[in-house]
């Protein structure tokens, strides 16, 4: 998932640029063997192994912050860059893009709006989940779509690359897809998505309807190392399912960011009520 911590990154030392190789739940950093004498030929480097490798940014930036500060402490979760993303513009796809998987040769017509976003001041492009051709978001795709949590919605990390007659080619970003097969209850799992301890999945079947479900799973309480899922909302259309699917990651995600971020005035309605009078902090001295 790609609001985990990979088991390493690399990145680069701020002041002298030096490659430098950070492993997860370690404090400091090794030194790489493939350390240049230019910072920006390292930063290259950095960039190009992570991406290859399915690291993003977030996580990158959460791996730093822990190598300095330890893992204990905020912003040690790519999940906290992904709720702070700053949403730059969105621009509409042109006739005749398409999207496919970067180890895949099939390409697919896609529709909708190109988004971007800074992640951890990194500049990011989305697509939403009801773009997605049936190619790369069905049974048949042979794929399990990992989205983005990002400011509360699950989008689709993908790049741009420019074709000839300046069509453009879209395609998914490395860590956004598992190859996994994964069934339950005879439904192959097509997209799954994490909201804090809740993880939400939409699967497809051919042989019967419904065709489609998605589903709620706690992985704390799974047993046996076999995903319990439940909650199961059933649908005959996918454009239905794919909806619901995310619209139960958006209200889970603003049921845990509002018990997160209580107002003053709603934790007093909340709290019972008491003779204590209101704590006061030491009064400030006056000017002279």
């Amino acid at each position: 998932m790609r609001n985990e911590l990979p088991d390493t990154c690399f990145a680069t030392l701020p002041g002298t640029g030096d490659l430098i190789i950070l492993k997860r739940g370690e404090t400091g950093y090794y030194r790489s063997d493939w350390n240049t004498s230019d910072a920006d030929e390292n930063r290259s480097i950095a960039e190009i192994h992570n991406q290859r490798r399915g690291i993003t940014p977030a996580q990158v930036e959460a791996m730093k912050v822990g190598s300095m500060f330890g893992f204990h402490v905020p912003g040690t979760s790519p999940q906290f860059y992904y709720d702070n993303a700053v949403y730059a513009r969105s621009s509409p796809l042109q006739a005749g893009t398409t999207i496919s998987h970067p180890r895949k040769a099939a390409h697919a017509p896609v529709e909708g709006e190109l988004l971007q976003y800074y992640v951890a001041k990194q500049k990011c492009l989305y697509l939403e989940m009801q773009t997605m051709p049936e190619l790369l978001l069905s049974k048949q795709s042979g794929i399990i779509l990992l989205p983005d949590m990002i400011c509360g919605r699950p989008l689709i990390p993908v790049s741009t690359l420019t074709q000839e007659k300046g069509r453009m080619e879209i395609v998914l970003e490395n860590g956004s897809t598992s190859t996994d097969k994964e069934v339950n209850a005879d439904y192959r799992i097509i997209a799954k998505v994490s909201v804090g301890p809740v993880e939400y999945a939409l699967g497809q079947i051919n042989a019967r309807v419904p065709f489609f479900v998605t589903w709620e799973r706690t992985p704390a309480n799974d047993q046996a190392g076999s995903p319990n899922y439940y909650w199961g909302h059933y649908f005959d259309k996918r454009e239905n399912a794919i909806w619901d699917f995310c619209a139960r990651a958006q209200k889970k995600y603003k049921m845990m960011t509002k018990d997160n971020r209580l107002s003053i005035k709603e934790q007093l309605a909340a709290s019972p009520v008491t003779d204590d009078k209101p704590k006061t902090k030491p009064k400030d001295r006056e000017a002279r």
